[in-house]
């Protein structure tokens, strides 16, 4: 294989598309995560890292809106040092943050909106998503 050639990655229980249904507005609503390791070619033999330099995140999630779900955004993300997922959405009314856990059978995603705006109060909080069937 040549350099530089990406995989999915087996074994990320993160990877998927999540929901809550019941989040209220301005909660995320919806998360999907997208999970990739870079193939490198050593002399012969391949390698599928699952170190940090190998691995790709990219997180895209929605809150409830009217007619549709209003979409934050698409960003990478990193894992910190206790494996949770950190995703910043940087934009013109908010800066939006997640932290994602697995959970059992589900993700534990804590969030804060940060409004760019003194009009609306800052909100935080903690929820729970399913994966979608």
């Amino acid at each position: 294989m040549s350099s530089g050639v990406h995989a999915a990655c087996s074994g990320s229980e993160l990877a998927g598309v999540w929901s809550n249904p019941n989040a209220g507005k301005e909660m995320p609503r919806r998360i999907e995560i997208m999970h990739t390791c870079e193939e490198r070619d050593h002399g012969g033999y391949v390698s599928r890292g699952k170190s940090a330099q190998n691995e790709t995140w990219t997180v895209r999630a929605f809150h409830k809106c009217t007619p549709k779900n209003c979409v934050w955004g698409r960003v990478s993300a990193r894992k910190n040092s206790k494996d949770e997922l950190i995703a910043v959405f940087n934009t013109f009314s908010a800066r939006r943050s997640l932290k994602i856990s697995p959970g059992a059978k589900s993700i534990i995603v804590d969030y804060g909106i940060d409004y760019r705006s003194a009009r609306k109060n800052d909100l935080k909080g903690q929820l729970y998503m399913w994966l979608d069937q």
